[in-house]
């Protein structure tokens, strides 16, 4: 829509944070990995000579229906991929995944704790605190929950 090329402003991502308000970059991530990720945003991944190879072939546009303000209650993404072979892919989606239209799976949210949590805490942790976390609602105190989220190296 009308304000993703004023949030995502760089065409050729060099480095993480960069990676991060790119649309070419994620794509090329997404697309080569098969994932975006914390790892995708990474000096290192970022460049690679793979997706600094890709990002080129990415390009973001506005599409007509959403160049206004008035377009937002029902702004969507649209991505057309043109194959080597001629053939061309499109796909249309109203509700990024996450939204409450479109609710991510407790699987997917289960996956991004712990691709999150695993980078401060050991594994056995994260899973505890997974579990944890699952029965917060019915804890009487959550100072046990939030102690276990401190990293060994905190303590």
């Amino acid at each position: 829509y009308y304000l993703a090329p004023h949030q995502l402003i760089y065409e050729r991502a060099e480095t993480g944070l960069q990676g991060k308000f790119s649309m070419a970059y994620c794509v090329s991530a997404a697309l080569l990995d098969g994932q975006v990720g914390l790892a995708q945003f990474e000096e290192a991944r970022v460049q690679r000579p793979d997706v600094q190879a890709f990002m080129p072939k990415v390009r973001m546009f506005v599409h007509p229906e959403q160049t206004t303000r008035e377009c937002l209650p029902t702004r969507f993404s649209e991505v057309t991929i043109r194959l080597t072979d001629g053939r061309t892919l499109q796909q249309r989606i109203s509700h990024a995944k996450g939204q409450p239209k479109n609710p991510i799976s407790d699987a997917d949210l289960d996956a991004k704790f712990r691709d999150c949590a695993a980078r401060v805490l050991p594994a056995d942790r994260v899973t505890s605190v997974l579990g944890a976390i699952r029965t917060l609602e019915t804890v009487p105190d959550v100072s046990a929950i939030a102690s276990a989220l401190i990293p060994p190296a905190a303590r």
